[in-house]
């Protein structure tokens, strides 16, 4: 996957156990350098396309994200099938990153080469 951002999730609620912890998401969108980010935040992209994954300027994106099992449950959809169940849909309006939620299999996204980013443009302006 290569660089990558982070995006910190509080209180996210597990579909298996009903419990809310805390996540760090890892993801592959934007300028990847280790950027911290958090619900709300804007996207930051370079100047540099070759230091940016995905593409900027949609009106709304949905992108990957890996994080760990739900600390309460291992879950969300135990038992474990790697490697979907430590996914998280991550959505952007205008990059804005406005919510985030376990990967359910409702968003499939396109097969690409696992380096680059995988995202889905669900909306253009």
């Amino acid at each position: 996957m290569g660089m990558y951002n982070y995006l910190v999730l509080h209180g996210l609620t597990c579909p298996r156990c009903g419990h809310t912890a805390d996540h760090t998401v890892q993801f592959h969108f934007g300028h990847v350098t280790l950027h911290d980010y958090e619900i709300g935040d804007t996207l930051r992209w370079s100047p540099r396309q070759r230091d940016n994954r995905g593409e900027p300027g949609h009106h709304r994106v949905v992108t990957e994200g890996l994080t760990g099992a739900h600390p309460d449950c291992d879950g969300p959809f135990g038992p474990r099938r790697w490697p979907d169940d430590d996914l998280i849909d991550i959505y952007l309006d205008n990059d804005v990153i406005t919510h985030a939620t376990w990967h359910d299999g409702t968003v499939v996204y396109p097969e690409t080469d696992r380096r680059r980013s995988t995202f889905l443009v669900l909306d253009t302006p």
